[in-house]
């Protein structure tokens, strides 16, 4: 995956690269390493086509890009950036460029997809994976502590415990921008000590908002209206009608989820894998989690807490108060019997 390829800052020569993952960051770093592998850089300026696809990208626009020959040196790189937004009589249009393209080799053909937690059924894909390494740019948390190793040492620190570290994810999350720029912020904090401890991540960096909204959740799971209402009021501190909005739809989305792993549970069971087929845009540890989350729901606790739900929406877009009115939700859904 994109972690690994990092790490060993080595990438495999391919005739093209289908990239896909939920991490910008991941996306971005990826593509640097790939620019330096492929492109001379004496010449990279004139070796470098990017292009973003949309519904109204033009086929001599695509074809022409696809046709453009190496200058001075002996490979060029075009980035198809959300290519998979292309219609499928304009891909069909440039099938034989394309083709000719990949079997060529001149031209390295980069397919992005961005916010992808699987790589597209675009045909661009399937024409194009006999040539192709394919990277995955979704975090991992197997690799997630020694990617921070690694982005530390680079900075001359390192953390004095894995418990440093793990209360860093716990306060920013798995994004890995995010991460970075915190890691950033600690490294300029800490100066010539170089050792981060636990007491530095805690006056350093507040817990995001991703993680406010998990702890908000989990806490309506676990029917703890204190630890509810802490990471509420964290999360209101700042503009409250806005956090309130925010945590409204992150927990409707979070109901849903739950509803719909339900309704997919009660016809096969607590089975992990059809959950994975039938939730196919969830990672497996989200799956672990809502299968363990289930077991403290009922299909009448879901009802019910989606109608309260509707209800402080109406009452927050009408007026009412944003920390009134989440006391109340919180209070009815963590109730539950």
């Amino acid at each position: 995956d994109a972690m690994r390829l990092l790490e060993t800052k080595k990438i495999k020569e391919a005739t093209a690269y289908i990239l896909y993952g939920e991490d910008e960051y991941l996306i971005s770093e990826t593509m640097h390493l790939l620019r330096n592998s492929v492109i001379d850089a004496d010449f990279g300026d004139f070796n470098y086509t990017r292009l973003e696809c949309s519904g109204s990208t033009k086929v001599a626009e695509l074809v022409n890009a696809l046709r453009e020959l190496p200058m001075l040196t002996d490979k060029r790189l075009l980035e198809l950036h959300f290519y998979q937004n292309l219609p499928e009589s304009t891909v069909k249009k440039i099938e034989k460029t394309f083709k000719e393209t990949l079997q060529e080799g001149s031209t390295v053909v980069c397919l992005v997809s961005h916010n992808e937690t699987k790589k597209s059924k675009s045909k661009l894909v399937t024409w194009a994976q006999d040539y192709a390494q394919e990277i995955n740019c979704t975090v991992s948390a197997y690799n997630l502590p020694r990617w921070i190793e690694l982005y530390l040492k680079d900075k001359g620190c390192k953390f004095k415990d894995s418990k440093a570290a793990q209360e860093l994810q716990n306060r920013v999350g798995t994004n890995l921008l995010d991460l970075s720029s915190q890691l950033d912020q600690l490294a300029l904090y800490v100066g010539d000590k170089k050792i981060i401890d636990t007491e530095d991540v805690h006056l350093v960096i507040r817990p995001s908002n991703e993680v406010k909204v998990w702890e908000y959740t989990k806490a309506l799971t676990q029917k703890d209206y204190k630890k509810a209402m802490q990471a509420c009021a964290s999360l209101l501190e700042d503009n409250a009608q806005r956090g309130s909005l925010t945590l409204i739809a992150f927990t409707n989305k979070y109901l849903r989820d739950l509803a719909q792993a339900l309704d997919i549970t009660s016809k096969y069971g607590f089975n992990l894998n059809s959950l994975a087929q039938q939730m196919s845009d969830k990672k497996d540890f989200q799956i672990n989690y809502l299968l363990k989350d289930l077991r403290n729901w009922k299909e009448a606790n879901l009802r019910d807490a989606f109608h309260s739900l509707c209800q402080a929406d109406l009452r927050l877009k009408t007026g009412g108060d944003p920390l009134l009115t989440m006391q109340l939700l919180t209070l009815r859904i963590v109730g539950r019997r």
